[in-house]
């Protein structure tokens, strides 16, 4: 059980981190620190939302 829970938490970051880095790519401001800070709050405040959800 333990070990199911700890293989779908780690997709779920993966997905998230890799959701973060596509929405920048779309953007085409990477490289713009504060735009990756702003982007990875975002999308970090979303999927903690999606978490307390599926909870």
């Amino acid at each position: 059980m333990y070990h199911t829970a700890q293989l779908v938490q780690t997709a779920s970051v993966s997905a998230f981190v890799g959701t973060v880095f596509a929405n920048l790519a779309k953007s085409g401001s990477a490289d713009d620190e504060k735009t990756l800070k702003d982007a990875l709050e975002k999308e970090a405040a979303k999927f903690k939302q999606r978490s307390e959800d599926a909870k």
